[in-house]
């Protein structure tokens, strides 16, 4: 926990699971926030072959970990993003033994996993709830790079923009610029 205004940490938060792997993903509707665990990395024999990651949640009213809600043995694989679009609905990338990328819905209140929308054998760099019903997903694809959109409520596709280069991240305005 950093304090802005004393520009110093201020407390810390314990995780359940190992490896968080991108910045944190506050959702409104719950009032948690979404930490996205990678876990162990396959390959790692020297490792307990098992997978220690998945999705978490804080409170961040109380500053506490509040545990795995979806481990990623029921996702499959390790969690290299997250973005949480309502009270029922969420979405994670997934990537498996192979490197296999998937886009997976869950339940952001119960982490029931919902399926999967989305499968690329690409990178999903990744991925931002909108805000106004969009899900938006970075394929950094080199031969095919481009912006996926899908529609959040349902995971259904609504279109594909092709990059110039492959994107990597998003920037999402709530207002007007001046």
């Amino acid at each position: 926990v950093i304090d802005p205004v004393m520009r110093r940490v201020v407390d810390l938060i314990d995780l359940s699971g190992q490896n968080p792997f991108e910045s944190l993903s506050f959702s409104p509707a719950t009032g948690f926030i979404y930490v996205g665990l990678a876990g162990l990395f396959p390959g790692f024999a020297r490792l307990a072959p098992v997978l220690s990651g998945g999705i978490e949640t804080v409170d961040p009213v109380t500053r506490t970990a509040r545990g795995l809600l979806v481990d990623d043995d029921a996702l499959g694989g390790n969690v290299s993003a997250v973005a949480v679009h309502s009270k029922t609905r969420g979405y994670c990338v997934v990537s498996d033994a192979s490197f296999h990328n998937y886009v997976k819905a869950f339940d952001p209140t119960t982490g029931e996993v919902l399926g999967t929308i989305f499968e690329s054998t690409g990178q999903i760099a990744s991925i931002e709830a909108d805000g106004d019903g969009y899900l938006l997903m970075a394929d950094t694809s080199f031969y095919e790079p481009r912006i996926l959109i899908f529609n959040a409520e349902n995971g259904e596709p609504v279109a594909a923009l092709p990059a110039r280069l492959p994107p990597f991240s998003f920037a999402i305005l709530t207002r007007s610029l001046p």
